[in-house]
């Protein structure tokens, strides 16, 4: 009798430790995956697809029209650190704004407080346009 007691002690206390790293795997896992955000490469609009052309970073609300400026003229990249530490500070987040040809709908995506970097452009040696944050 008192073997089995230490068996299913042993068998829950096993229970219990993959329990507990299933749950810190995922918990882990989510959090790497929710650090980079990406643009919908088409946008569904009744029966039209509308492929993705353009992205503009905000600080704050988009409809407050805070965009900000690329780092410089040659590519579309925002260095992040500045721009994510004035936002925690004045509760103003960074919002990526994905749009599409042919319509005025647009994509909102919440820039990752863990993120570092927004890059937008046009694939190599294609006229894919792509736009990300991570």
């Amino acid at each position: 009798m008192h073997r089995a007691r230490k068996t299913t002690g042993i068998i829950i206390l096993s229970w219990n430790k993959t329990l507990l790293l299933s749950t810190a795997f995922f918990i882990f896992s989510g959090a790497a995956c929710a650090g980079k955000i990406t643009c919908p490469n088409t946008l569904q609009n009744a029966l039209t697809t509308h492929r993705l052309n353009d992205a503009t970073l905000f600080q704050g609300p988009p409809e407050k029209h805070g965009e900000l400026m690329p780092d410089n003229d040659s590519h579309i990249v925002w260095t992040l650190q500045e721009y994510q530490d004035y936002g925690k500070k004045m509760g103003l987040p960074l919002w990526l704004v994905c749009r599409y040809e042919n319509t005025s709908k647009t994509v909102e995506l919440k820039v990752p407080d863990s993120a570092n970097q927004c890059k937008a452009g046009l694939e190599d040696n294609s006229t894919r346009f792509y736009a990300f944050c991570e």
